[in-house]
């Protein structure tokens, strides 16, 4: 049997909603898929919450992938092999689950040569609700984790720490953000991506995108890389304050730069900026790379 060389690690957190649900608290199940030295594929899906009465559907690739077995956190289940297609039921979850409410069902996978093979996980009931959504997974690609929008824009998050924006093509009014500014309410500031905060190392801003809504990235602890398009004219306020870990971003197609835009970006040694640009008060507080005037 042919080896993989070395662990490959594409755990997947992906939402899968419920019916009417329009946003990620909202997901019923998530899917991940790890692939060992050895060939073996592991696919994990867990969720919220344990719930009775869940039925589930595993596409995969049979040319590439030979089903192995199937543990799950539930007292009954009943798996039914097809070519290419897994059909589990679930019923009567343990009290260990429910407790953790997490991990539903680990399925196994061997495999010669596991690279690219694609495996979806569809919902078709959980609960008791019919959901019908389903995740498509590839292994050794990185895999969307999370979506929503911001302001006039889209985003995505994937599991290699990618948040990516992309504009709606929406005409703005005077004084509105392509990407949304954000404030702290009694202290607390609620990103739509706060829950991934950890995971995000790199933010990627798409051509069409003119500004950067304050405090949109705020304290995001393991960021360190910024890439802007040539629209992006302003950053406003605190965007990227306290991103300790940011080492690059190039400034020089931005105009304005706004109040504690870098504050506290302490590890980002390098600034260069466009001629004439604007700069506020504390934009660049505790950069050492900043030089009035560069």
């Amino acid at each position: 049997m042919k080896k993989i060389a070395s662990l490959l690690l594409c755990m997947v957190l992906l939402s899968v909603c419920c019916a009417n649900a329009s946003a990620a608290e909202n997901a019923c199940i998530g899917a991940g898929v790890t692939v060992a030295e050895d060939g073996t594929v592991t696919v994990a899906v867990s969720a919220k919450a344990a719930a009775a009465n869940a039925r589930l559907t595993v596409g995969f690739d049979a040319d590439r992938l030979t089903y192995t077995g199937c543990e799950t956190a539930f007292a009954v289940a009943t798996v039914k092999e097809e070519t290419g297609k897994l059909t589990i039921g679930l019923a009567s979850p343990t009290a260990e689950a429910v407790a953790a409410g997490e991990e539903l069902v680990k399925l196994t996978f061997a495999s010669e040569d596991a690279m690219g093979a694609k495996i979806t996980v569809t919902a078709e009931r959980f609960g008791g609700k019919a959901v019908g959504e389903t995740v498509a997974l590839e292994v050794g690609k990185a895999q969307v984790i999370a979506t929503g929008w911001s302001g006039y824009t889209t985003w995505e998050l994937t599991d290699d720490g990618t948040l990516t924006f992309t504009s709606s093509g929406e005409k703005l009014e005077n004084g509105e953000s392509n990407l949304k500014n954000y404030w702290k309410v009694n202290g607390v500031l609620n990103l739509p991506w706060s829950a991934y905060a950890e995971q995000i190392t790199k933010v990627v801003i798409n051509e069409g995108i003119h500004d950067i809504g304050q405090m949109a990235f705020y304290e995001l602890p393991n960021l360190t890389e910024v890439v802007l398009p040539e629209s992006a004219v302003e950053i406003r306020g605190y965007a990227f304050k306290n991103c300790t870990a940011l080492t690059a971003i190039n400034l020089e197609v931005v105009e304005f730069i706004r109040e504690g835009a870098f504050y506290g970006c302490t590890a980002l040694n390098e600034v260069n900026l466009a001629e004439g640009v604007v700069v506020e008060d504390w934009a660049f507080s505790k950069v050492p790379g900043y030089k009035p005037g560069n």
